[in-house]
């Protein structure tokens, strides 16, 4: 199975842009502000942190933050964007493994890593 993890310190985060290809291949809609509740293109918030919603009227909030690790959609998305799928203070890689790994990741200051993997 594959699993995302963030390797650095800062914590996991999906930029915009991956955010926006991880809704756009669930087939559901993308909106951003920068803390307001006025709608601003992608490129004003990519490598900023922001707020994401599924909805025009902004009341449908999406968390970059939490996501299933091992959702072969989120997999799809670092796979296809590399270092550009982290979010701020986040350097994402995917980690072949053979067990469920959700409740195996270790948060140290928001560096993760799976023990005996990285």
């Amino acid at each position: 199975m594959k699993v995302v993890i963030n390797t650095c310190f800062g914590g996991f985060n999906l930029s915009a842009k991956a955010l926006k290809r991880y809704q756009d291949l669930k087939g559901e809609k993308c909106y951003f502000t920068r803390f307001s509740k006025k709608i601003v293109p992608i490129e004003e918030v990519q490598g900023k942190y922001f707020e994401a919603f599924s909805d025009e009227k902004l009341t449908k909030y999406i968390s970059y933050t939490n996501f299933d690790r091992s959702d072969p959609l989120l997999v799809q998305v670092v796979e296809e964007l590399g270092e550009e799928a982290g979010g701020p203070g986040a350097e994402l890689k995917i980690v072949d493994v053979n067990f469920n790994v959700n409740d195996l990741i270790h948060d140290y200051d928001g560096k993760e890593s799976i023990e005996g993997y990285y």
